[in-house]
């Protein structure tokens, strides 16, 4: 199963003090320079855990990218 969330970093901290088990932290797989893959402007962000049942959860966010100026 995976939930797209509006913060991953803050729904892994929340899961983690509920007993949940972090299999992979919060982390960038893809750059979104246009909007084929996802929305662009964006960076998916991902993170995995296992939740008190043991099933394997996805987290994935779709971050704005930080202007550079």
């Amino acid at each position: 199963m995976t939930d797209l969330v509006e913060d991953v970093d803050a729904v892994v901290g929340r899961m983690r003090r509920a007993g949940a088990t972090v299999v992979s932290e919060p982390h960038v797989v893809f750059t979104h320079a246009d909007g084929l893959l996802g929305p662009a402007g964006t960076e998916e962000v991902q993170a995995f855990l296992r939740d008190t049942e043991g099933n394997l959860v996805g987290l994935v966010e779709h971050r704005r990218l930080a202007r550079v100026e």
